[in-house]
């Protein structure tokens, strides 16, 4: 795979000195709603009807499940910088078991010495 040059880079992004982070989700779950209980094997929730829940499909419907809409969050970790998007995509295509509850990929003007260095790639 070849990086664009750091200006097509800015270009394309429609921002100065670009770098992409990449962020990844996680949902947890604080308090399980009323009736529902965790499976056995602690990978998903089960609720009185016996049907299976995972923690997305919990969050996801999280105003219908709690009324006070406390109990659970979706967390939002940055967890590295590429020079391109192309190179934080391929990054996760090649390693999607760590992406499986959701990514985003998102550019960042940066500053300081960290420009300098983009600048010569």
């Amino acid at each position: 795979m070849e990086i664009p040059i750091w200006k097509e880079r800015c270009e394309k992004e429609a921002t100065r000195d670009v770098v992409f982070l990449l962020q990844t989700y996680s949902y947890s779950i604080f308090f399980p709603p009323q009736g529902f209980e965790l499976d056995s094997d602690a990978e998903s929730w089960v609720d009185r009807q016996g049907k299976e829940w995972s923690a997305k499909e919990i969050f996801d419907r999280r105003h219908e499940l709690y009324p006070d809409n406390i109990g659970v969050a979706l967390i939002k970790t940055p967890r590295l910088v590429f020079l391109s998007r192309e190179e934080a995509e391929e990054w996760v295509q090649v390693r999607w078991y760590n992406y499986t509850q959701g990514y985003e990929i998102y550019g960042l003007p940066c500053e300081g010495q960290l420009v300098s260095l983009l600048l010569n790639s």
